[in-house]
């Protein structure tokens, strides 16, 4: 049995059309995450991306590198706002789904990422 770390916040959006632009690139909804966290990670990425980078952009500057399915550390304050991007996208892009989990490092178990956030 894998054990899977517990996201107490996330974030998801869903859509039955192609999300990224003619260039392959795409700024998703904002959202608010309400406590301190350190982690997140992206997850549940429906699509293919030929070429770009995925960012987690917060308060509209400070972008952090996501790579699907890997946690990277940030630093979450309430009132910060984020946002996913695809920054130097091609054309041939296409995203339909993906979801973002929030959590401390110092927690684990085997929940898996909240819907506490919607698109």
């Amino acid at each position: 049995m894998s054990s899977k770390k517990i996201y107490p916040y996330g974030f998801f959006f869903r859509s039955d059309t192609d999300l990224t632009d003619i260039s392959g690139n795409y700024t998703g909804n904002s959202f608010k995450i309400p406590v301190f966290l350190d982690t997140v990670i992206l997850d549940d990425f429906a699509g293919n991306l030929v070429a770009g980078n995925c960012v987690l952009e917060k308060n509209g500057t400070k972008r952090y590198s996501l790579t699907i399915g890997t946690e990277r550390e940030i630093l979450v304050e309430p009132g910060d706002e984020f946002s996913l991007l695809i920054i130097d996208g091609d054309a041939s892009n296409v995203l339909y789904n993906y979801q973002l989990g929030f959590r401390n490092a110092g927690r684990d178990g085997d929940i898996e990422i909240s819907d506490s956030s919607t698109s």
